[in-house]
């Protein structure tokens, strides 16, 4: 069993002198833990964010993320699910600056591993999806996605291998058009 809790505070005003990018008047707690169950390898995780720790803003904005996931390996097949479910908002009284977001992933994996020697070292499939709901300004959007990968990787001589992927992204917005991409 593996833990990890996390803490971080940046009050407002502070200003890194070696990476000016850093945000400040944030603060963050994450927890995460990993375990295994005979075969299988199970994670969890969680992380928050919020800001306007002096109140000194309009508005205070939150993140959330609730992480998970199972593999497990046997033989040659590999199978892992994994899950992530991603909210923001904030609490803006002015309609111009509220916002709410949700978004929510699921992800399988299977995959059959060959032998180091064998030219085919690996072929796998993986499927996502993923839906979002955003309401800015008043404006309320959603839409699915469905995307399919077929992954694969050879040996070409002893110290290259080839690592090929395709795949297909299905869009479906709630209004307008839908669409498909490919991936290569």
């Amino acid at each position: 069993v593996r833990a990890q809790l996390g803490y971080s505070y940046v009050g407002p005003g502070y200003v890194s002198l070696g990476a000016s990018s850093v945000a400040n008047d944030r603060q963050e707690i994450s927890a995460n833990t990993s375990f295994s169950i005979r075969t299988v390898r199970l994670t969890l995780g969680y992380s928050g964010m919020f800001d306007n720790l002096l109140d000194q803003k309009e508005s205070t904005n939150v993140r959330n993320q609730f992480r998970g996931s199972a593999a497990t390996t046997v033989g040659w097949w590999q199978t892992q699910l994994s899950m992530n479910y991603l909210m923001l908002n904030n609490d803006a009284v002015v309609d111009s600056l509220a916002y709410a977001f949700d978004n929510f992933s699921l992800t399988t994996y299977q995959g059959v591993v060959f032998s180091r020697d064998a030219i085919m070292r690996q072929l796998g499939v993986q499927y996502t999806y993923q839906t979002s709901a955003k309401d800015m300004r008043g404006e309320a959007s959603s839409a699915s996605y469905h995307t399919a990968n077929l992954s694969g990787s050879a040996r070409l001589v002893k110290q290259l291998n080839l690592n090929l992927s395709v795949g297909l992204s299905y869009r479906d917005p709630e209004q307008g058009n839908s669409f498909v991409t490919q991936v290569y």
